[in-house]
Protein backbone atom coordinates (compact mmCIF):
# COMPACT_ATOMS: atom_id res chain seq x y z
CA UNK A 1 0.00 0.00 0.00
CA UNK A 2 1.34 3.46 -0.55
CA UNK A 3 1.99 6.13 2.06
CA UNK A 4 -0.78 7.82 0.42
CA UNK A 5 -2.76 5.33 0.63
CA UNK A 6 -2.10 4.47 4.25
CA UNK A 7 -2.38 8.33 5.24
CA UNK A 8 -5.78 7.68 3.86
CA UNK A 9 -6.81 4.84 6.16
CA UNK A 10 -5.23 6.49 9.00
CA UNK A 11 -7.57 9.48 8.19
CA UNK A 12 -10.35 7.42 7.85
CA UNK A 13 -9.55 5.62 10.80
CA UNK A 14 -9.70 8.54 13.03
CA UNK A 15 -12.57 10.00 11.58
CA UNK A 16 -15.05 7.85 11.40
CA UNK A 17 -14.82 7.55 7.67
CA UNK A 18 -17.62 4.85 5.90
CA UNK A 19 -15.12 3.34 4.31
CA UNK A 20 -14.85 -0.79 4.43
CA UNK A 21 -11.64 -0.72 6.44
CA UNK A 22 -12.96 1.87 9.28
CA UNK A 23 -15.99 -0.37 9.36
CA UNK A 24 -14.05 -3.71 10.21
CA UNK A 25 -11.79 -1.38 12.71
CA UNK A 26 -15.36 -0.08 14.31
CA UNK A 27 -15.87 -3.60 15.08
CA UNK A 28 -13.11 -4.29 16.94
CA UNK A 29 -13.28 -3.88 21.04
CA UNK A 30 -11.36 -1.30 23.07
CA UNK A 31 -8.45 -3.28 24.04
CA UNK A 32 -7.85 -4.99 20.05
CA UNK A 33 -7.90 -0.91 19.20
CA UNK A 34 -5.39 -0.36 21.63
CA UNK A 35 -3.31 -3.07 20.53
CA UNK A 36 -3.88 -2.00 16.67
CA UNK A 37 -2.68 1.50 17.12
CA UNK A 38 0.28 0.33 19.59
CA UNK A 39 1.26 -2.26 16.41
CA UNK A 40 1.19 0.13 13.88
CA UNK A 41 3.40 2.87 15.84
CA UNK A 42 5.76 -0.19 16.21
CA UNK A 43 5.73 -0.27 12.53
CA UNK A 44 5.92 3.32 11.71
CA UNK A 45 8.83 3.45 13.91
CA UNK A 46 10.68 0.26 12.13
CA UNK A 47 10.17 1.51 8.51
CA UNK A 48 7.34 -1.02 7.67
CA UNK A 49 4.15 1.59 7.31
CA UNK A 50 3.76 5.61 6.82
CA UNK A 51 6.68 7.33 8.86
CA UNK A 52 5.37 9.01 12.39
CA UNK A 53 5.90 12.29 11.84
CA UNK A 54 3.91 12.39 8.46
CA UNK A 55 1.22 10.29 10.25
CA UNK A 56 0.74 12.98 12.92
CA UNK A 57 0.72 15.39 10.72
CA UNK A 58 -2.20 13.70 8.78
CA UNK A 59 -4.38 13.08 11.60
CA UNK A 60 -3.95 16.24 12.79
CA UNK A 61 -4.87 17.95 9.72
CA UNK A 62 -7.92 15.78 9.13
CA UNK A 63 -8.89 16.48 13.46
CA UNK A 64 -12.72 17.74 12.83
CA UNK A 65 -13.11 21.51 14.36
Amino acid sequence: MSTEDQMQVMRGLATNADTPISRSYGAFSVNTKLAFWYELAELMTQGFVAPYRLAIKCLRVSKPS
